[in-house]
């Protein structure tokens, strides 16, 4: 059994999209990181085999989600205690007993 990873289009115009949060259109979800003030990421794998991350903003600024593709969301200069998060999330998954 092979499983292929869609890590989005490449095209820019498509990358980080706003999205209505629908659970049901992702297949899996983890949460990376929850904010202080609310905001909060996730590592989704949606039914279509694409992987992504979700960012739900906290209510006071809106509350909207938006997909980011996982190099915008990893890309250089790229600091803060959510990407940290991501990479100890890959650091763990990596790990073997």
């Amino acid at each position: 059994m092979s499983l292929e990873l869609k890590l989005g289009t490449g095209r820019p115009d498509v990358r980080n999209e706003e999205v209505v949060r629908e659970p049901q259109s992702m297949s899996h979800q983890r949460k990376i990181y929850q904010s202080e003030n609310g905001d909060s990421w996730w590592l989704c794998f949606e039914e279509t085999g694409r992987i992504c991350v979700l960012r739900e903003a906290n209510a006071s600024s809106g509350g909207k989600a938006t997909k980011l593709e996982i190099a915008d969301f990893i890309s250089e200069g790229k600091a803060g205690p959510e990407h940290r998060a991501f990479i100890r999330m890959l650091g763990e998954l990596a790990k073997v007993d």
